[in-house]
């Protein structure tokens, strides 16, 4: 009739996406002295590799009169029996043919080029081995959902519009891209596995989030049209809420923003914009919103940057006696339930509780209009 009118609509969106990601990246090692009876006397070790005071054996590198393996004889303490501490980036160079040994403690190895000839194809290795790779990672994937809207409007006079509405919809979910870290391993046939699937690599997918928005609203005229009041009332409750985590990508040396479904959220507050046109020219304005916002589910995170818990102090496990835990590799076991918070509760990020704005504008008029 004239004063309501009920508006509906359904909506049916399919998104496809296809994500590949090319990564290249080059850098330089010094092989650590625990590989040099692999790597001692292998066909691929040029001649020039081995010290001209010492010969070959299938033990490796041999001192007359010593008899043991060289490169395990070079990092023996000299307490011990052996020649002393050598690093891994002189034994690299050694087993590249880049520098030969020379028996000094102080300075074991002598370039086979000169610093400073450029023409030399065997200039030292600075940092070690030079090496690149190239890594190609894809998906695919869709979703697809049926949203509908259903608004009821009341105008009792002129001035006046009052509705209610009830919208669903969705955003389609997506991949990780550009984190370094952010691979699954898919484990299907035909993938080679070296202790992780090497060529089945996928990146880090999220799922679609889907919300139901509730809103009650008002939109008025006052003062004979010179002023215009909008104001509403909303809840919006989302399942597998995308949410932006921080994530530090060692690569970039930053952090960047990666997607995660943090289950279900809420989104409910209210809202008041208002303009009055004062004079001719004279417009004042201004808005206010106040939003309460949660997690509604449990939702794991992990927080490194709580003042109360310092990184120097509490990133490695401890046992009962004090003592830090360490893997089988003899690494420090980083202390990850000191950092895991349930969110369950707290705000959503980077939504404002509470937001205001005045303004005013003035038009001067002109012989070319209003400026």
């Amino acid at each position: 009739n004239d004063q309501f009118a009920i508006v509906a609509g359904i909506r049916y969106a399919k998104d496809d996406k296809e994500a590949l990601e090319r990564r290249v990246a080059y850098g330089e090692i010094a092989l650590a002295s625990a590989f040099s009876p692999i790597l001692v006397g292998l066909s691929t070790i040029p001649s020039a590799a081995y010290p001209t005071n010492m010969a070959v054996s299938a033990e490796g590198f041999q001192i007359p009169g010593v008899g043991q393996n060289t490169l395990a004889y070079y990092a023996t303490p000299a307490a011990a029996g052996g020649l002393g501490a050598i690093s891994d980036l002189a034994l690299t160079n050694i087993a590249a043919g880049r520098a030969v040994f020379n028996g000094n403690p102080a300075n074991p190895i002598t370039p086979v080029c000169a610093i400073t000839d450029a023409s030399c194809s065997q200039t030292l290795l600075l940092q070690g081995i030079p090496y690149s790779f190239a890594w190609r990672t894809s998906d695919s994937d869709s979703w697809s959902d049926t949203n509908f809207r259903i608004n009821l409007d009341w105008t009792p006079n002129d001035d006046t519009l009052m509705y209610f509405s009830v919208t669903t919809g969705y955003r389609a979910g997506g991949f990780a891209l550009g984190v370094l870290d952010a691979r699954t391993q898919s484990g299907d046939a035909g993938c080679l596995n070296l202790g992780f699937y090497v060529n089945c690599l996928k990146p880090v997918s999220y799922d679609a989030e889907t919300v139901t928005a509730f809103e009650i609203g008002y939109k008025g005229t006052w003062l004979d049209g010179r002023a215009q009041v909008n104001a509403s009332i909303y809840r919006y409750d989302y399942e597998n809420y995308q949410d932006q985590i921080d994530s530090y990508d060692s690569a970039r040396g930053a952090s960047v923003d990666t997607v995660v479904n943090a289950g279900a959220a809420t989104n409910q507050g209210f809202e008041v914009e208002a303009t009055w046109l004062v004079g001719d020219y004279f417009t004042l304005g201004g808005n206010y919103s106040y939003t309460d916002t949660e997690y509604s589910e449990s939702y794991l995170v992990t927080e490194r940057n709580d003042l109360n818990l310092p990184n120097s102090l509490f990133q490695f496990a401890l046992d009962e006696n004090g003592n830090r835990i360490q893997t089988e590799t003899g690494q420090n076991l980083f202390n990850l339930d000191a950092y895991v918070r349930d969110v369950q509760g707290n705000p959503l990020k980077r939504i404002p509780k509470q937001k205001a704005t005045v303004y005013g504008s003035y038009e001067i008029p002109t012989v070319n209009g209003m400026l």
